[in-house]
């Protein structure tokens, strides 16, 4: 009987020993499905526990000093552990965008030339005009890079393909006449002109990143680079000297592309903008296309 009883004792102390380590005074410690419970050690001193098999030695230490002491370890809250994120990502085929653009080619002016018809002195004298070019344009990102340089900044940097397509009108009126002033002929032609552009672009920006209710929210601002092969179609050829492109393409690059956007979820806006038009060095009835144009489109974000 007293045996029974100093048995039962030994175990109540057991399971009150056991149930006070894993309390205030003990570390558990689950590796591999494995929990072992480690004692604190006192002040300023370590205890360790370890796995090892033929390949590795994993070993968990656990220390305990006072506030304000220096610790061994470096410091990772335990908030930090589920928060920690690469700062660097990149995303293929991550976003597209298609929207309006706006040319500034809107221009007239009066251009003559004199010539003899049967040795005749004969002048033309013609009467041009072009209208703003208008148009869409639809891109999609290649390859987009983001580094975080914080929780709410990130630097973008990537690749897009595009294309452009825009339309323009314009008039023209030759009067022909003879050296006395008196007019011959006259011919009134109208035109159509549509602009083509395979763009590949180079694009590098800021990103501000917050939340508004539960929605994701971020602001990107920057500028892009690009090479173009830009053709020009009419549905008229060349009249009289006018300078008129039936077809043809050209590369070019434009350097300075400005951006600004905005994105709520995947759904976002976009202005832009090209201060080096790529399709300069055409001249169409007498005008080079100088101007540059803006652009505002819809973008979404497929990931």
């Amino acid at each position: 009987m007293k045996n029974l009883t100093k048995f039962l004792v030994l175990i109540i102390g057991m399971t009150s020993f056991v149930t006070m380590a894993q309390n205030a005074d003990s570390v558990i410690v689950i590796y591999q499905n494995q929990k072992t419970i480690v004692p604190l050690p006192a002040f300023g001193s370590q205890t360790s526990v370890s796995y090892a098999d033929s390949n590795k030695v994993v070993e968990i230490g656990v220390w305990l000093r006072k506030p304000g002491e220096t610790s061994p370890f470096s410091q990772l809250y335990s908030n930090d552990v589920n928060s920690v994120k690469s700062k660097n990502k990149s995303k293929w085929f991550s976003q597209v965008e298609t929207g309006y653009i706006k040319g500034f080619t809107q221009s007239a002016g009066i251009h003559s030339i004199s010539y003899r018809v049967n040795d005749v002195p004969t002048t033309l004298t013609e009467n041009y005009s072009l209208n703003d070019s208008k148009g869409y344009q639809i891109r999609i990102s290649v390859l987009e890079g983001e580094f975080y340089l914080n929780e709410k900044s990130s630097i973008i940097s990537g690749f897009k393909f595009g294309f452009a397509q825009t339309y323009l009108q314009g008039q023209s009126l030759i009067v022909l006449s003879d050296s006395s002033g008196n007019q011959i002929n006259s011919y009134d032609e109208s035109y159509k002109f549509r602009i083509n552009s395979f763009q590949f672009l180079y694009q590098f920006g800021y990103s501000y990143h917050f939340n508004a209710g539960k929605l994701p929210v971020r602001i990107n601002v920057g500028n892009s680079l690009s090479i173009l092969s830009t053709s020009t179609k009419t549905n008229n050829q060349q009249t009289y000297g006018n300078y008129l492109f039936a077809s043809g393409g050209r590369l070019s690059a434009s350097l300075l592309q400005p951006y600004f956007g905005m994105e709520i979820w995947r759904i976002g806006l976009l202005f832009s903008a090209d201060f080096e038009v790529p399709y300069s060095n055409y001249y169409i009835l007498h005008s080079k296309l100088d101007g540059g144009y803006i652009g505002f489109a819809l973008t979404y974000r497929i990931f």
